[in-house]
Order: C-alpha cells, then structure tokens, then sequence
C-alpha cells in the first residue's frame, strides 16, 4: 500500500507521482442491487439458517466458458494450479472499466514471475472492443490475455450465478478456485496476500490492522515533519526523515529518502543534498521515485537546480517505466520548464497526457497550470534539458 504524505507538497513545495491509498477490502459479495447490464438469478428465500449465499461464490471452483475471440493471448487454464488468475469483466462503454485495464496490467507486471496472469473478458463484439485497444492509451500498455464474449455465455457462468451485476468485476482464481470477487481496485493488495498465504479470515484482519497502523505513523510523521517545517528547525526534520526512510513500509521510507533531499537543501547544505539525490538515483529501481527525484530537484526550493540531474531522474523514470507511463514524462515537463523550454513542455505533456491513466490525470494540473501562464523563470548557465522523447 502507498501512503501519500501530502504535506510534503503543501510544506515543501514537493509536487510527486504519488499513488493513492485504496479502500477497505471485499471478503465475500453480498447479493447486489439490480443494475442494467445482466438479468441476475434472484436469491431463493432467506430459509432462516442465516444469508442467502449466491451459487457461486469464494471457494467454488472457477467456471470454464467458451469465449468466441481472444484478441491477446490464450485461452487460460483455470484449473492449472501454477497459477493465480485475476479475471476481469469490462466493457468498452464503462469508463471505469476501461480505466481498469491499465490498472490490471500494471498489477500483472508486478506479479507475473509469481505466476498471476490477468484476463479480461468484454460482452461486445470483436469490432466494438479491438479498437480502444489501438489507441495510445491501451496499445502496447496492457499485455494481458484479453476476450470477446458478445453471445455472454462467460457472464452467464461467472457473473449471473455471483449475484454480479455491473462492470468492473473481478474475480481471484487460486489453485483453481475463487478465492476473492470484488472491485478491481483491489485486486493488486488482494493477490498479493493470496500469493503469500495470508488470504484468510485471521490475514484479512492482520491486513486490516496492518493498513491501519501504517496509516497511524504516516499521520504521525506528518504531524511531527509540519511542526519542524514550521519551526525551521533542520537538524530535527533531518531526523525524521532518517527514521521515516528506516520504515518497515515501503511508501513511508520512500517519502523519507526523498524528503532528505529538500531538508539538507533548507539547511544549507547542498552538496550534500545532491549526494543524496544521486544514491537515490543510481540505486533507484522503480521509475516513480525517480519521477518524483526529478521533480524534487527542480523544486522552488533550489535556487540554481542541478538541471542535469534532474533531466538524468527524469530520463531514467521514463526508460524505467518502458514509456508507458504519462507521470514519468511529467516529471520531464517539470525539468524542461523550470529551464524555460516551453515548446519542449508542452510537446511532453501532450505524449503524457495521450498515455497518462485516468486516476492521475488530476497530477498534471499542476503542469498545464504552468504551461498557460505561471511559468518559473528559467536558470541561466546550467545545461538545458532534452526535448522529450
């Protein structure tokens, strides 16, 4: 789970590619209130022994279904016990089912070399769904088994007997059964503790309690990094960061390294600020934080950036992301335009914004807010940055 600490945008003029954190997680559907898109088998009457339970549902071996086109990959094998299978049922005419490919394929490249896989099936015929597929947004971005099932006899075996009645759905295989129906905004933290074991009534509360208090330190870090901001107080602000970038949570340690950056900058020592941009830099595997490196570097809180590293940050989040990623060419607007080249920001923000994933699209206001008016001005004798790729 990401943890945005925004007050690092507010305090520090920090402006990241930060995630956001999900909603509570689904154990098991409930009989769901009727919606267009499907005639679902009415539950048979509560015969008081307790809840109606849909006939298929988390535990029940997943159906097999005869799908007319296979647009991407093939036909998979739920049964295959190697492997856990995030199905998914879309549509092209739903917006956020739609959004839900990308965010699929990205949960798919994380975990493809523990065996998950991603299928998404859409009840519309092969010419209604094959053309999203060329548009910058999908092609060559969502490399996931994808299927057309205009006669809906996968919804009939799927989403009718679950009591499912809109799109996005998904449904969890493991070891050839259902393990988790719900929303696919969730999927990425379900599979993930499915893969490790965790996926039970006693792990889905550890993982409850475990989000909690993940979001308990962040407050709380929060709370203490304000107070030294506003205090100017260097030295403790440093400490903090050093005990949030020792966090056992990925996200908050992320945050830490990155916020050393801008307190040694506040403190005055800036060789050494760089020093530790460029740890973060050549150690950095995951293009998001290099993104978000860049856009540190070239913060108001350096007077004269190092225009060079923060193209580099920016250069390598892009290589990182393979292209696919709108945040990642961002982060390059945001160098190209503190060095003044307008032409050059706007031709990267539009490759951003053609790719870029609905969810984030909000990130960019910033930017364009920059191009149509507000825009820094540029630093002269440092090297400008590229044009974009």
């Amino acid at each position: 789970m990401r943890v945005p600490l925004s007050f690092l945008v507010s305090a520090l003029s920090l402006c990241g590619p930060s995630g956001c954190a999900s909603s509570a997680l689904q154990a098991e559907p409930a009989p769901p209130s009727p919606a267009p898109h499907s005639e679902p088998t009415p539950p048979p009457p509560n015969s008081g022994l307790g809840v109606a339970r849909p006939p298929l549902t988390v535990g029940s071996a997943a159906p097999r279904s005869d799908i007319s086109h296979w647009l991407q990959g093939q036909e998979p094998d739920f049964a295959d016990s190697s492997k856990t299978w995030i199905v998914l049922f879309w549509s092209p005419a739903v917006t956020p089912a739609r959004d839900s490919l990308p965010r699929l394929a990205k949960v798919a490249q994380r975990n493809r070399d523990k065996g998950v896989e991603v299928v998404a099936i859409a009840c519309e015929p092969l010419d209604v769904v094959a053309p999203l597929l060329e548009t910058p947004r999908f092609k060559d971005r969502v490399d996931i088994v994808i299927g057309c099932d205009p006669d809906r006899s996968a919804w009939n075996d799927w989403m009718k007997p679950s009591w499912q009645t809109s799109v996005p759905t998904c449904f969890i295989v493991h070891q050839g059964n259902i393990a988790w129906i719900g929303d696919p905004r969730e999927a990425g933290a379900v599979v993930e503790a499915v893969q490790s074991g965790r996926w039970s009534r006693e792990g889905r509360r550890a993982m409850h309690e475990e989000r909690a208090a993940v979001l308990q330190r962040s407050a709380a870090f929060a709370e203490r990094t304000q107070i030294a901001i506003d205090r100017r107080e260097w030295d403790t602000l440093l400490d903090i960061c050093r005990e949030m970038s020792a966090d056992k949570n990925p996200s908050i340690a992320r945050e830490g390294r990155l916020l050393v950056i801008s307190a040694l900058q506040q403190a005055g020592r800036t060789e050494d600020s760089f020093a530790a941009a460029d740890t973060i830099l050549r150690h950095s595997t995951d293009w998001d934080t290099c993104a978000e490196l860049a856009t540190t570097l070239v913060s108001k809180l350096f007077e004269k950036p190092d225009l060079q590293r923060a193209t580099m940050a920016a250069l390598k989040a892009i290589s990182l992301s393979k292209q696919r990623e709108g945040l990642a060419y961002a982060a390059l607007a945001d160098v190209q335009l503190r060095s003044g080249q307008v032409t050059a920001a706007r031709a990267t923000l539009d490759r951003a914004l053609a790719i870029i994933d609905p969810w984030d699209e909000e990130a960019l206001r910033a930017r364009i807010d920059a191009l149509n008016g507000s825009l820094p001005p540029p630093i002269e004798g440092l090297p400008p940055a590229p044009p974009g790729p």
